[in-house]
């Protein structure tokens, strides 16, 4: 039996649209997983359906709780299950601390760390009735050292870790996991545009 493949698992990846998020779901899909791609880019996410075939797409905002509970409405009613989540969702602003105003700093923290509150919420009641799930996740680089002047974006993906490790903590006795990951740079869509808003 091959232990990388995932036929009969249900996988949520938020920030599907592109990216990191596309890429978590092209290889899910490929060890047999039935994936549902959650972003609110409706036209990445028909993208994302025209590369990985036949997928369960779902526009969303994912810092928004009627949105999130819906999604996971929606989950339900589809797929009866959900065994993996992946918290992928995330915005980057480069701006100094100065430069930051409340409005920017609350869209920061909103789509990178309440996204993952909210989601790790509506996931764990399922993955406890089944007495298994797995969660994961992206962070950054930027948790631990400091990587360019974008303040916000750092300090939410330290949110991530800690809440990662608290979680992994409290869940762990259900038969849940949960882990982080914390990449460097990445070539991706959202990588190009913010360091084209930089030179």
């Amino acid at each position: 039996m091959d232990k990388n493949r995932l036929d009969d698992r249900v996988a949520l990846i938020t920030g599907a649209a592109r990216g990191i998020g596309r890429g978590v779901a092209t290889t899910l899909k490929e060890r047999g997983a039935t994936v549902v791609l959650v972003d609110l880019d409706r036209e990445g996410l028909d993208e994302s359906t025209a590369a990985l075939g036949p997928v369960h797409t779902i526009a969303a905002d994912v810092s928004d709780p009627d949105q999130v509970d819906d999604a996971f409405a929606q989950v339900e009613e589809h797929h009866g299950r959900l065994d993996i989540l992946v918290n992928n969702a995330g915005v980057v602003l480069y701006k100094d601390l100065l430069d930051h105003t409340v409005e920017d700093w609350d869209r920061v923290f909103a789509i990178n760390l309440r996204s993952v509150f909210l989601m790790c919420k509506g996931a764990l009641g399922p993955m406890i009735e089944t007495g298994k799930g797995s969660i994961v996740n992206v962070a950054s680089l930027s948790a631990f050292t400091y990587t360019g002047n974008h303040i916000a974006y750092a300090a939410s993906k330290a949110g991530v870790v800690t809440l990662t490790e608290q979680l992994a903590c409290e869940v762990g006795h259900h038969g849940i996991r949960v882990n982080g990951i914390a990449p460097g740079p990445i070539d991706s869509p959202m990588l190009r545009e913010t360091i084209g808003e930089t030179n």
